[in-house]
């Protein structure tokens, strides 16, 4: 009995041996396992700190490169910004200097005008002036201009002959001109009537024959600077011109002298047509009038 139960106490030693051996072991095997999973846990770990690091650096990085070209283009921004508002700015000066240029140039027109215009003002008061002055002359030779007239007319209708016809009228046309002649229509041309006073008759120029001529030929009034040229028409034919050197166009008395002349020229030209008439009707007897003309030919009666 006592080598069974010393048996016994020696397997329940070797079994419990076993038993602390086999949790040592598996006590060993467990911190092993541990060991290799907290080995792999942190090898884990690492890989997913640095991944996460990388992924953070390159992150970072993008940011920082997000950030630099946000802040190139902002600065490029503020380059064209500060370049476009020098830009404006010196529009702005340019725009200024150019309207301070343009007033003081309308100002300067504008005085130079108002200083044109003062002086056009004084010189039209003093041509005003002037001209109220000749037109009060006037007004008192227009008077004596239309007794002239009325007396011219009278004359010329108490003309017995076609040569006292051209005298009278001559008479009454220097009263209203500077000087007066006749000349008669021959063919294209003009020729002097020599009825009056040699020394009496109006020596005219070339261009005074040419405002004659244009006269005889357009059988309407023409006028010069300083002269007029009236047609004398019998019949609706002219025959003669009257030939009138005037003050000029400027003068009032050239108003009244043109009507007087015109007048003048037109009644005559009746009462030669009517002592035409009268004569070929046989009612107003011939009278010859020891008169010649530069050709040797008596101009008595005879119409040019």
């Amino acid at each position: 009995m006592a080598q069974d139960h010393q048996f016994d106490a020696s397997i329940e030693r070797f079994v419990a041996t076993l038993r602390g051996e086999f949790a040592a072991a598996v006590q060993r095997r467990e911190a092993e396992v541990v060991q290799k999973q907290a080995a792999e846990r942190e090898t884990a770990v690492r890989q997913a700190a640095e991944a996460a690091r990388q992924e953070a650096q390159e992150q970072l990085a993008r940011v920082r490169q997000t950030a630099h070209e946000q802040i190139e283009a902002a600065k490029r921004a503020a380059q064209a910004e500060s370049a476009a508002r020098a830009r404006a700015e010196a529009q702005v000066e340019d725009v200024r200097r150019i309207g301070r240029t343009q007033v003081e140039e309308v100002q300067q027109s504008l005085a130079d005008r108002i200083s044109a215009l003062t002086r056009e003002l004084d010189e039209s008061r003093r041509e005003v002036a002037a001209r109220r002055n000749e037109l009060d002359s006037a007004r008192g030779a227009s008077a004596v201009s239309l007794g002239d007239l009325v007396r011219g007319v009278h004359a010329v209708d108490e003309a017995e002959s076609l040569t006292a016809v051209f005298q009278r009228l001559i008479d009454a046309a220097r009263h209203h001109s500077k000087g007066a002649s006749i000349l008669l229509v021959r063919g294209e041309g003009l020729k002097d009537w020599t009825g009056g006073a040699a020394d009496s008759r109006l020596r005219i120029n070339e261009r005074g024959m040419a405002v004659a001529s244009n006269s005889a030929l357009e059988r309407r009034r023409v006028e010069s600077e300083t002269a007029i040229a009236f047609p004398v028409s019998v019949g609706g034919e002219v025959i003669a011109v009257l030939y009138a050197e005037v003050d000029d166009a400027l003068s009032p008395q050239r108003r009244m002298s043109k009507d007087a002349l015109d007048t003048l020229t037109r009644h005559a030209g009746r009462v030669l047509e009517t002592i035409t008439v009268q004569q070929a009707a046989g009612l107003r007897p011939l009278r010859r009038e020891p008169i010649a003309d530069r050709s040797g030919q008596s101009a008595g009666e005879r119409l040019p």
